[in-house]
């Protein structure tokens, strides 16, 4: 964004593509409006370790709360794990 690019329609586009990549995607008038956007590759998570216990800890620093709650699930799934933050 500092040299601009977000200002040109192909800025426009790769921004479009990045927020249709989201989890809840493009909404239906971004939809319409760009119907032939390709939403980006979203990369693939295998190592979902925390490497640093800092890294964590800035949750807390940043909010002043972090829950993890685990309990069974009831349809049998197995365990459920909420997070909250």
């Amino acid at each position: 964004m500092n040299n601009g690019q977000h200002l040109t329609p192909e800025g426009l586009l790769k921004i479009i593509s990045i927020k249709a990549s989201c989890n809840l995607g493009l909404s239906p008038g971004l939809k319409t409006k760009f119907s032939d956007v390709i939403p980006v590759a979203r990369p693939e998570v295998i190592d979902q370790t925390i490497k640093n216990p800092h890294w964590l800890s800035g949750f807390w620093d940043g909010e002043g709360y972090f829950g993890i709650i685990t309990y069974k699930s009831k349809n049998k799934l197995g365990v459920f794990s909420k997070v909250e933050i």
